[in-house]
């Protein structure tokens, strides 16, 4: 998640979803604090608790030895459980292995309610084209959408409606 605990009117709880989880091939898990890492991002785009950052997708390209997100929702406001479904981001944040240089792109425009839930490099574009999905998620309504660019935030396809049900992954086989 990447974001500080917090009740659902912003009052900070814990770090505890700051940490993060490496699991092995052996199904070992070690827990990571990647507290500062969260902050570092969050500052690059001039958000400073207690505004917030939510992730729920991280990619790591070995070709670019950087770490990809596509925030799902931000504000640099205190959080807000009703006003968050309307926070979604359109960032596409790149960090290197030790988050000391952090870059900000912006992609497209800001549609308030789909925020980024997955997304993959496209295979045989060198990580340089990303096909991502967005979620839409207000009050008991959901859909899920599709799009494409590259690491610039150069659109290659616009975002597309795909289904009326939140899809939370996409994969490449």
């Amino acid at each position: 998640m990447g974001k500080e605990w917090t009740s659902s009117t912003g009052e900070y709880v814990n770090n505890n979803p700051m940490w993060i989880k490496i699991i092995n091939k052996f199904g070992h898990i070690t827990h990571v604090n990647w507290v500062n890492n969260y902050i570092a991002i969050r500052k690059a785009a001039n958000i400073n608790f207690p505004g917030y950052m939510i992730h729920e997708s991280c990619v790591w390209s070995q070709v670019h030895k950087r770490w990809f997100f596509l925030p799902r929702r931000s504000s640099s406001k205190q959080y807000n459980e009703d006003a968050d479904e309307y926070m979604a981001t359109n960032l596409l944040i790149s960090a290197s292995d030790n988050f000391k240089d952090i870059k900000v792109v912006h992609v497209g425009e800001i549609i308030p309610t789909h925020g980024y839930s997955s997304f993959k490099f496209l295979p045989g574009t060198n990580d340089r084209i990303i096909v991502a999905l967005k979620s839409e998620e207000v009050g008991s309504e959901t859909a899920s959408y599709i799009t494409a660019f590259n690491i610039d935030g150069t659109i290659i396809l616009p975002e597309i409606k795909v289904a009326n049900h939140k899809y939370e992954g996409i994969e490449f086989v």
